[in-house]
């Protein structure tokens, strides 16, 4: 079977409810020696008229494409899909998630609706979070756990890095989105490196879209205080996570590294408080 060209999502109907399952294709050894250009795990979402139904379409699948039922682990993630006015519900059984597997079925839904030329709904699914990190979140066939740290990815004055959160699924980066409007991105946690005088990290809570932002470092004279002060304004907080009512990005936003994050944005605040390092404007964490 050639991956490349192989149909990774198969959705029967998109109307009322619907069951899923999806199943990995890990990468192995023998890959490497036989399919060089397979890089990552490959994943695979068939849907039916039952759970059991959309395993065995799995299945069925692999077999007809010459591998043993053996070569899958056979620990699906799955559930039932609700398709909705514009939106997509996936309702994930949680004793089945496994790992990043929840996001992979957003991931391959989207792709679905992506190669049919549809407009792609909004995308959300219910879950427990795992609250971790990981690399390149963007690409449904590249899951890593990453080993960074949240706390150093929001606060670091040099690197640009964008963090995306549940539930989101983009058809497009956030910063593309940023540097194309030049106006707000729809992005979830940005940081930005200099923006002005200062250096910021910007976050947007994709469940309330509320907009918070963090001064890591400013450049401020003392003259430049002076006048603050002079004029009664308040002068920015260092490492003190604040509300903010718009975000506006002016050219290139270009990202050295990006991640996701399987949590909620209040689970990211509740890492940040946690280090102690950073501070919060009241209201916000309750």
């Amino acid at each position: 079977m050639d991956l490349y060209n192989a149909k990774l999502t198969d959705v029967h109907k998109t109307e009322g409810k619907v069951s899923f399952a999806v199943a990995m294709l890990p990468h192995t050894p023998y890959w490497e020696e036989e399919e060089p250009h397979v890089l990552y795990d490959w994943y695979f979402l068939r849907t039916g008229e039952s759970i059991e139904k959309a395993k065995n379409n799995i299945g069925d699948f692999l077999t007809k494409g010459g591998f043993s039922r053996q070569r899958f682990n056979g620990n699906y993630l799955l559930g039932d899909i609700l398709f909705k006015d514009k939106e997509i519900l996936v309702k994930p059984i949680p004793e089945t998630i496994n790992g990043f597997n929840f996001w992979i079925a957003e991931g391959l839904i989207g792709d679905y609706f992506d190669k049919h030329n549809k407009e792609i709904p909004k995308i959300r699914t219910l879950r427990t979070a795992t609250k971790k990190l990981f690399k390149d979140g963007c690409n449904v066939n590249n899951m890593e756990e990453s080993s960074h740290s949240i706390l150093n990815l929001i606060t670091d004055v040099e690197k640009r890095s964008v963090i995306n959160i549940a539930p989101l699924y983009l058809k497009q980066y956030p910063w593309q989105l940023a540097q194309n409007k030049r106006g707000k991105g729809k992005l979830s946690i940005f940081n930005s490196g200099k923006i002005g005088e200062s250096y910021m990290t910007v976050f947007r809570n994709p469940d309330t879209k509320n907009l918070y932002h963090i001064l890591n470092k400013f450049l401020y004279s003392k003259q430049e205080r002076d006048v603050f002060s002079k004029n009664s304004l308040k002068l920015p907080k260092l490492n003190t996570i604040t509300k903010a009512e718009s975000i506006n990005f002016e050219g290139s936003c270009e990202v050295s590294e990006r991640f996701f994050f399987d949590g909620s944005l209040n689970d990211i605040f509740e890492i940040l408080k946690d280090s102690r390092k950073i501070k919060f404007e009241k209201g916000i964490l309750d």
